[in-house]
């Protein structure tokens, strides 16, 4: 297995003057002490320095390319390193980790919540249940229970949780109002009125959901991988860091 990149590890352009190091800034990754590079960091004077002069025979194709006699590099870089291992993948979503475990909990907490709230107060005004509304609330519960198990569960079923939410929120605030109906029982009222204000919660939480940046995967390199510049340079690695 050829050896992994990390911070500092010397890169070379086959057009350029001279080698430099390559900047590793946001790993949450280490090798042997120092932060893993992923096939992301290749952004020009954040990751990569110039390589001085280029002295490309196509370095005018570069939209990015200076007149003059001097062809100084202007890092026209593609926007990843080939050939990383793909066995080995970074994630960057550890920053929405904390926002979405808070989410899950609440979600869990009030679809619970609204489930034995409803069957209790059904009970309790002693009313027939309404058996289109109470199957789609089993449905949407049970999607949303499995879905919400954990984080990555919630990453791999975004769309189907945000869909459920807003289905669980519709058929349940129509139920509310079905076991509502010709009731004028005060306390029954207030539960109703409090259950109402937990799906308006409910329905929040899809919205926070929603508004998260996704999550992208990124691979290690290796020794083996390589960049590509549209002047026509091929970087490749030194030293591994």
């Amino acid at each position: 297995m050829s050896e992994y990149i990390t911070d500092e590890a010397m890169i070379r352009c086959d057009k350029g003057q001279f080698s430099t190091k390559l900047v590793v800034s946001s790993s949450r990754m280490s090798i042997g002490g120092r932060p893993a590079a992923s096939d992301r960091d290749c952004i020009p004077m954040k990751n990569v320095m110039p390589f001085g002069i280029c002295n490309s025979g196509t370095y005018s194709y570069s939209n990015k390319a200076k007149g003059g006699c001097e062809k100084p590099c202007v890092l026209d870089l593609m926007d990843r390193y080939y050939l990383p291992d793909e066995s080995q993948i970074l994630s960057d979503a550890v920053e929405i980790v904390v926002p979405l475990e808070a989410s899950r909990k609440k979600i869990r907490e009030i679809i619970r919540f609204s489930v034995e709230e409803m069957t209790d107060i059904q009970h309790t005004v002693i009313k027939d249940m309404n058996y289109t509304f109470s199957d789609e609330i089993s449905k949407q519960y049970i999607c949303l229970w499995k879905t919400t198990e954990n984080v990555y569960m919630i990453c791999q079923h975004m769309s189907e949780v945000q869909a459920a939410i807003t289905s669980f929120c519709t058929v349940s605030i129509q139920n509310c109002s079905y076991l509502k109906e010709n009731d004028q029982d005060g306390e029954i009222v207030g539960r109703i009125e409090s259950l109402l204000l937990k799906l308006k919660e409910l329905a929040e939480e899809r919205n926070v959901i929603a508004a998260l940046p996704k999550a992208k995967e990124k691979h290690l390199i290796t020794m083996e991988s390589f960049g590509i510049c549209r002047c026509g340079g091929i970087l490749t690695f030194e030293t591994s860091g």
